[in-house]
């Protein structure tokens, strides 16, 4: 595999030095030379597309490499074709060769990959997609966050987070009922991102997901936010999830200062004495019946 990488580079880098060199000659000469370089150029993409297409493992390997390298836009649909490829590697280059290329027609198909099993592959595809025109991208990735398969739906809010256009926060905002755990996380970290104040209300219902990822995400986002509206909700987590109450501690500070980390503290040690004071009730009554009934 190495070796056959090895030759491809080396043909590729060989391809290049000569198409640099043109830039020396004289202009009559590099006319002619120009045109065998571009027929040397049309030999190497038309080899390594057939061989994406119809060669074994390691020659599909490194065709996928190769076309990687060259960047030549015939070979547009053998890297889309490489998509499907049964071998990871293969389509893990393949979706970095359509990104690096940048052409418009590559949309669709990395869409679809965010499926794809392999992590690799899927950050590949991700990868990818952020490096070709946002408008198009995500009008495409949005029709994903309905897709069957999780892997999609996550993959899809979370570049759609990345890419940080605030027209995708009302889908985004959908995917917080989403049934998965994965989804609705990725869904407040996508908010966070994009920072568009539509979001506070539902990141706010979000403090009481079933998922602890969830809620902590919802936190990490409000602090961002620093929107008012947080504050209340907040203070209801100091005093009843003592797991996340140091971040929303940190929350508090961040949207109200320092002076507003008091009364809190106050409240949970209010809030400590009532509970102590409701268990000694609870024991002394019990106490007091036994001896009744005794």
């Amino acid at each position: 595999m190495e070796d056959k990488l090895g030759r491809i580079e080396d043909l590729i880098n060989q391809l290049s030095s000569l198409e640099r060199d043109l830039e020396t000659l004289t202009p009559e000469a590099r006319e002619g030379a120009s045109q065998e370089v571009a027929r040397l150029r049309t030999q190497i993409v038309e080899l390594l597309t057939a061989t994406l297409r119809e060669g074994d493992v390691a020659a599909r390997r490194g065709a996928a490499y190769g076309l990687g390298k060259l960047l030549d836009e015939r070979a547009l649909d053998a890297l889309i074709y490489a998509l499907d490829d049964p071998d990871d590697v293969v389509r893990g280059w393949a979706a970095e060769s359509l990104g690096a290329m940048g052409h418009s027609a590559a949309v669709i198909p990395l869409v679809r990959a965010l499926k794809d099993e392999n992590p690799y592959v899927a950050y590949n595809v991700s990868t990818a997609l952020k490096r070709l025109d946002p408008e198009l991208v995500s009008r495409h990735v949005i029709e994903e966050l309905s897709n069957p398969n999780h892997n999609a739906r996550r993959r899809s809010v979370k570049l759609l987070g990345e890419i940080g256009d605030s027209r995708v926060v009302l889908p985004i905002l959908r995917c917080l009922q989403d049934e998965d755990d994965t989804v609705r996380y990725e869904s407040v970290e996508a908010l966070r991102k994009i920072g568009d104040r539509r979001a506070v209300p539902a990141l706010i219902a979000a403090l009481r997901d079933d998922c602890r990822d969830v809620r902590y995400g919802s936190i990490l986002a409000l602090k961002e936010y620093r929107d008012p509206r947080a504050i209340e909700p907040l203070i209801r987590v100091c005093l009843e999830n003592e797991d996340l109450r140091s971040l929303a501690l940190q929350a508090i500070r961040e949207i109200s200062g320092d002076d507003a980390i008091a009364p809190v503290m106050a409240a949970i040690e209010d809030v400590r004495a009532l509970v102590s004071m409701v268990a000694a009730k609870i024991t002394k009554g019990k106490e007091e019946y036994h001896r009744a009934s005794g």
